[in-house]
This record gives C-alpha cells, structure tokens and sequence, in this order.
C-alpha cells in the first residue's frame, strides 16, 4: 500500500514539474533579441497542428542560419507560441520580416491596362455619385469631391503596367476606398487590388503602388528551387531561381502562353514587381525586384523562399531587446 502511493506521488510531481515547465525557456540571453510568436493554427486537428509547427520551426531555424546568425534558436511555448532567441543580435525591420514572412510565392498576370483605366473610372463614378446623393462614403474630413476621388489619390505611371503610385500621405484613404462593399463589386470578377511590398523611390520620392492582379494563381513558390541573389547588368537587385524538373513543362507553357504579359511576383499578398514576360522560360528565370530595391532586400527575400513557405500563419506578438535599454 505505502509503494502504491509513493508511486503515485511520484508520478503527480513527475506531471507537475512537466506542466510547470512549459513555457519556460530552456536557454537564456544575456546579450541580443528575444521574440515570441504565435502560430495561427487553432482551428487544426490537435496532432496535424502539432506537426505542422514543428515543420514551421524547421523552416524558421533554417531561414535564420541562412541569415548567417549563429546561435540562434526556436523553442516551442505553451499555447502554440514559439521563442526565437537572437544572441547578440539587436532586431531591426528587415530582421522581422525575415521572422514573420509567411513564404508564400505566386505568380499571376496582371489585368490589361484597359480594364485597370475603365474600373479606376467606375470607383470615380461611384464616389462622384455618392458625394452627390449623400454624405461621402469615405472619411474626407472636409476634402472636396475632387480630392476624394479614388483618380485624385494616384500618381501616373507607364499605361503598359496596370499599376497605380499612391501618394504616401493618401494610402489609407485609397485603403478606404477599395474596402467598401460598393468598390468591391466595381472590380472586375477574378481580380483584386493589390499593394505593393514595399515602397518604392522615383526623383527621390517614396510612394506606393497598387496592381490590379487576377487572381489565378499560374505558378507557386513549389515550383522554384536554387534561389539566389544576384544583381543584374545595369546592377539592379534580383533573385536568380531555377524551376523544378518536374515543372519545367508547366513554366514553359505559361511563359510561352504570356509572351508579352507582364507576370507580377506576389509574396503573402503583396506585389514585388510584375516585369513583361520575355521568352518563354525553360531554364533558369529571375525575379525582379521593386524599384528601389537593395541587394540587401534581394537577399532577404531568397532567405524566406529558400526553405518554402510556413506550413501555419505566424504572427510577432512581443519582442525585446537584452542588454540594451530599449524593450517591447
């Protein structure tokens, strides 16, 4: 009798020190950065989650050794969160990014020029309209109808690329804009707006740009693998990439189907630049980058393509800096 409970006591302390320890961390930095995220997989199957996170730290862990931090490493929290400890590394945006970019690579055409122009002029007909029956659908704070136009927001660009710059102090009120129900049924069926990934510069000016993508995806990150940096003739950054061999019939085709076409690189949902198709590819293709792009921006992103996409969203929700006093 007196084994039987010492072997059950046992084995409540045993269960209690393992619940207990959960969500401790099993190494400490007394120098670098310390971040949590949290994995977005509530909704799963409790096994299938489970190896899907442990599959999401594989590729995390390699994108950071790609990276070239040494000693970095990922462990597993309670509540699906993951720590990710930086030592002697302070983060910065681009290190973010590298950390929480889902890896999600598409490649898709761009709606024609014509129907970019003829669905601006619809939401300028809708907005005319509705500041002219009622209060304006979108908050203008005062502005007049020919500020609140979506047309009065943009920049003109080349009428080959169906893209629109936005002047940075109108993104949200361009956000606005294509987020009502009523916009929403103007853009054509198939297709979406979509921002690009980043700001890009022209006569010393940021702005951001807007594409007018369709939806279907024609390529997928699967498809690529040997990704690298590179710059090109006129020393523009650009990642080098080389379809798989059990795809190069499907680049091949839809390469040589678009001749002409301009392709947009979307990466989780943002454009990173939609260059003209040129020849049909069958070997080794490239990814352009966005204007104002660094080598350095070329070389994070074959850092996030590298290793595929997260198999589960991921989300920062804390980070902090040791050994320096700023905190987060």
């Amino acid at each position: 009798m007196a084994k039987a409970i010492i072997s059950i006591c046992l084995i409540f302390f045993i269960i209690m020190a393992v619940f207990c320890g959960l969500g401790k961390k099993n190494k400490d930095i007394k120098n670098g950065s310390e971040l949590i995220l949290r994995t977005l997989a509530d909704d799963m199957d409790p096994a299938k989650r489970d190896s899907l996170i442990e599959n999401m730290m594989v590729v995390l862990e390699k994108r950071l050794e790609v990276s070239g931090i040494k000693g970095a490493f990922v462990e597993r929290l309670e509540d699906d969160k993951l720590l990710i400890g930086l030592p002697n590394v302070f983060i910065d945006s681009s290190l973010i990014k590298i950390i929480q970019s889902q890896g999600d690579l598409e490649f898709r055409l761009l709606e024609t020029p014509v129907v970019a122009e003829q669905t601006m002029e619809k939401i300028d007909h809708y907005l005319r309209t509705a500041m002219d029956e009622r209060a304006s659908p979108v908050d203008t704070k005062g502005d007049k109808l020919a500020e609140i136009l979506f047309s009065a927001n943009l920049l003109p660009v080349p009428k080959e690329i169906s893209s629109f710059c936005i002047r940075e102090a109108n993104v949200d009120k361009v956000q606005k804009i294509l987020s009502l129900p009523e916009v929403q049924e103007i853009i054509p069926r198939g297709s979406e707006f979509l921002f690009s990934t980043g700001p890009e510069v022209f006569e010393g000016v940021d702005y951001d740009r807007i594409y007018l993508v369709k939806k279907k995806v024609l390529l997928a990150g699967e498809t690529i693998e040997k990704i690298n940096p590179t710059i090109d003739q006129f020393h523009n950054p650009q990642v080098e990439f080389v379809p798989k061999s059990d795809y190069r019939t499907d680049w091949s085709r839809v390469t040589g189907d678009n001749l002409g076409k301009p392709l947009a690189i979307v990466i989780d949902g943002r454009v990173e630049s939609a260059s003209t198709i040129q020849d049909r590819i069958i070997g080794p293709g490239r990814i352009t980058m966005r204007r104002g792009a660094t080598l350095a921006d070329a070389t994070n992103l074959a850092n996030i393509l590298r290793y595929g996409a997260y198999p589960v969203k991921v989300e920062v929700v804390d980070y902090s800096i040791i050994g320096n006093d700023t905190g987060h």
